[in-house]
């Protein structure tokens, strides 16, 4: 079977933990190249995708790019950096005193300096997250080859075309060069 080297496929798949969504595309390239763009904390996952798709993609670069939202908050933890916070609050009332300007610092601004407010995650669970994974990215490389498959048949239909052509123009000058 003849398949284009281009294609998409996207699959979305919600559960009560997760909302994952895998966005795949091929594109024309001699060996098989696979990126892989997903959220830091699940790095471990990129090598189980490559396996995945080096099984049923043999060429082409194939970008994959995966988005997971975490639908249960629970096992996070919110820490304030109090010292951190003292220490920004005295040097913003120290800079204010000397450039003689009243001191208007709220809470929420002081909140957003970096490291006042400290988001300890929980590990994710690797085996968990991967199953949960693994359906949207099935789905999305299903669809992408059925794609590069509609595809490479729109060529080969194409190519006959364009082939049954040539043959009758040949046909054609072989009847005016035996004129």
């Amino acid at each position: 079977m003849l398949r284009s080297m281009t294609g998409y496929g996207r699959a979305q798949y919600d559960s009560a933990e997760y909302k994952i969504t895998v966005e795949m595309k091929t594109v024309n390239s001699r060996y098989l190249e696979i990126n892989v763009r997903l959220p830091k904390k699940y790095s471990f996952l990129e090598k189980n995708f490559k396996e995945v798709v080096q099984g049923k993609i043999h060429r082409g670069r194939v970008d994959v790019w995966i988005g997971i939202e975490e639908m249960n908050r629970s096992g996070y933890n919110v820490k304030v950096d109090k010292e951190l916070a003292m220490d920004y609050y005295n040097s913003l009332k120290e800079l204010a005193n000397f450039l003689d300007i009243s001191p208007q610092i709220s809470i929420y601004e002081l909140c957003r300096l970096e490291g006042v407010i400290i988001l300890e995650e929980p590990e994710p669970d690797q085996e968990k997250i991967w199953k949960n994974v693994l359906i949207p990215l099935e789905e999305a490389l299903d669809q992408l080859i059925e794609m590069r498959e509609r595809e490479g048949a729109n060529l080969k239909a194409d190519l006959e075309k364009r082939n049954e052509n040539i043959l009758h123009m040949i046909e054609e000058i072989e009847k005016n060069i035996q004129k």
